[in-house]
């Protein structure tokens, strides 16, 4: 079994019993880890730090993954080919519009698929984030309501 314990300045892998063993922190000691977490079958951890958004793989602990992005949350799709990331809105002052900050990126390319405005994050896993279908083959997201004519 493994699990993870994230501190302020500190994330480490733990194994489970019996000898609760713990790798080194995977953030350096200047920085922190913003989010992480694993995948719905438990064989890739994702955590983001100030910087970039890391996928390792779970059991040897190696990097599969950096995505030049700080996450504020994120979540795999079913089948972990897809990571999706979110952060706060920004305003492109020069453009007047929104810049997008939900992505979704291929887990196996590091390829970003996809980019959409998400303003607000809404409660924890009911707002910003999407559904797939189990087979990964859609995608949807909750939109604001609409008067239908």
């Amino acid at each position: 079994m493994q699990y993870f314990s994230r501190a302020a300045k500190s994330l480490v892998l733990r194994e489970g019993p019996p000898t609760y063993a713990e790798t080194a922190s995977l953030v350096p000691e200047t920085d922190s880890a913003r989010v992480a977490l694993y995948s719905f079958d438990g064989s890739v951890f994702a955590y983001s730090d100030s910087e970039v958004t890391r996928i390792l793989n779970a059991e040897t602990r190696e990097a599969v993954r950096e995505l030049p992005i700080s996450a504020a949350d994120m979540y795999f799709s079913p089948k972990g080919s897809y990571l999706v990331t979110w952060n706060r809105s920004k305003l492109d002052r020069e453009k007047n519009e929104w810049t997008p900050n939900l992505k979704v990126w291929n887990t196996q390319t590091g390829d970003l698929e996809a980019a959409f405005v998400q303003k607000n994050q809404g409660s924890f896993r009911g707002g910003w984030d999407g559904q797939f279908t189990s087979d990964e083959q859609f995608c949807v997201q909750k939109t604001g309501p609409r008067t239908l004519v």
